[in-house]
């Protein structure tokens, strides 16, 4: 059996291209990086979304705005009456706001010390009346 020319060319550019394919088709080397290896401790961070159920809800609530700070007690600690549990931070004042509150301050000690008057007054009076 004779190969004709046109057969040889036919086969020639078949290798050539399936060679081709393979040389496109081979995955590419990935870059890493290399360290020396050495003892130290295993650190392990988990990263994700859960969902969690409220036993029992309890409101918290205070008569002014701020910044909770980080409770310092854990599931099951024990805190007695008057203990501390939580720190609330009011934010920073501007200038009118700082103007309002030392306002609010005064107007509060004018009012007690007027109320103490009024408190030694009627004892005063109470005194008089029992006589």
């Amino acid at each position: 059996m004779k190969i004709s020319r046109n057969h040889v060319i036919a086969i020639g550019g078949t290798a050539v291209v399936i060679g081709l394919l393979v040389l496109l088709l081979m995955p590419s080397p990935l870059v890493v990086g290399m360290e020396e290896v050495r003892r130290s401790r295993l650190q392990v961070t988990l990263e994700g979304e859960g969902a969690s159920r409220v036993r029992e809800h309890f409101m918290v609530s205070a008569p002014a705005h701020g910044k909770f700070m980080r409770i310092g007690l854990d599931e099951g600690d024990r805190i007695e009456k008057g203990d501390l549990v939580a720190v609330l931070v009011p934010p920073p004042l501007n200038s009118r706001e700082y103007e309002e509150t030392e306002s609010r301050i005064s107007s509060a000690a004018a009012l007690l010390e007027a109320a103490r008057k009024s408190y030694q007054q009627v004892t005063v009076d109470l005194e008089q009346a029992d006589r």
